[in-house]
């Protein structure tokens, strides 16, 4: 199960940001340390004259854990060759399958489909490159189709094909199904999940797509890209890093979340999955006393795992035990049952008087 991060080529198509070419060599860099196999630098086109520079960068400076570095290109012969002048690890082709994208919008046929990829493969690996196809719009497409085009591709000499789930209608059983369908066909060739986020699915669309076979699922830092992005880097790995043993650095995952927050100048949610500020903060009173008990009875991992830290807030809806843990916790002892009661009423009084929870240090320093 590996991650291929599309930040620098999807992830900056979303509408309203630039980044200069320093501040893509400064997400580049941090994104070597995060435990990605592959980074999709961009475009392989003249117009993109970022691409070149940051390849360049690339090869002055140590890969960290990153294995390999791609660029994106169209089954056009002067993009691939340009592709092959870039010098990347990988070229990854695309070719739209879904009628909605072949017929209508390009007036092309299925004939003319599998006629590109067989071309622009062999001309891909003519020119020494080591190529990936992916289809967009997979998930709409023809299912005989797609088996039928990734077997031209496959007998062509890619290593891997992707499957786009371009705008993000697919439930995680219908990814998973077809995912299953396309490993069974046996041919050695590993396979990747590109998931929109249309509907909210797109990370659990990757991990479907990764349990059900695939190797390579395709995230954005903060799940940027077109409409409503893509799958989240940090979701993603997160999920493959905890539940799956798969090493990522999620604190470096997490810094790396705030600093392309600030570039971009998009706030994260404070309840954001993973790096969200206040994901680890806590009021409710059942929820604060298990916390208190045992802290794995109400969260999925230790919050140092991504660098944060748990806190204990109190106001209109802490309870008995809760305010029972925070006098042994401060004062010691076991308090008497009135006192409880007593200390209760005051946190609730206080908190309706500054309007928001507090901290346990604050109430203290109070009375």
């Amino acid at each position: 199960m590996k991650i291929i991060d599309s930040t620098l080529r999807e992830g900056i198509q979303v509408s309203g940001i630039w980044l200069s070419l320093d501040q893509k060599l400064k997400i580049l860099q941090n994104l070597k340390r995060t435990g990605v196999t592959e980074i999709e630098v961009g475009i392989a086109s003249a117009q993109c004259e970022d691409v070149s520079e940051l390849l360049c960068a690339t090869r002055d400076n140590e890969q960290g854990m990153v294995k390999q570095y791609s660029v994106w290109s169209r089954c056009v012969p002067a993009d691939i060759q340009y592709a092959a002048l870039l010098g990347a690890d990988v070229v990854s082709l695309s070719i739209p399958v879904s009628k909605q994208h072949l017929v209508d919008r390009l007036g092309k046929s299925k004939k003319w489909a599998l006629e590109t990829v067989r071309e622009s493969v062999g001309r891909a690996i003519d020119l020494g490159l080591r190529v990936s196809i992916g289809f967009e719009d997979a998930t709409r497409g023809d299912q005989q189709f797609l088996l039928d085009i990734s077997e031209v591709a496959k007998c062509a000499g890619v290593f891997r094909i992707r499957i786009a789930d371009t705008i993000g209608c697919c439930s995680s059983l219908e990814v998973s199904e077809l995912m299953r369908k396309l490993v069974k066909t046996g041919h050695p060739v590993e396979y990747g999940f590109h998931g929109h986020n249309d509907f909210g699915m797109a990370t659990g669309n990757s991990i479907a797509a990764l349990e059900a076979g695939a190797t390579w699922a395709d995230v954005t830092i903060l799940g940027m890209g077109e409409r409503s992005g893509c799958a989240r880097l940090e979701e993603v790995a997160a999920f493959l890093h905890i539940r799956h043993k798969r090493d990522f650095d999620l604190k470096e995952i997490k810094a790396l979340s705030e600093l392309v927050s600030k570039m971009c100048n998009r706030p994260v949610p404070k309840d954001q999955p993973i790096v969200g500020s206040d994901i680890f903060h806590c009021e409710t009173g059942l929820h604060v006393h298990g916390l208190q008990v045992n802290p794995k009875l109400y969260e999925p991992f230790d919050p140092e795992v991504v660098g944060a830290k748990r806190r204990f807030l109190f106001g209109r809806k802490s309870g008995r035990a809760a305010v029972r843990g925070l006098l042994e916790n401060y004062q010691g002892g076991s308090p008497k049952q009135q006192e409880v009661s007593d200390y209760l009423r005051q946190v609730k009084a206080y908190a309706e008087q500054i309007n928001r929870p507090f901290t346990a240090e604050e109430f203290f320093a109070t009375l």
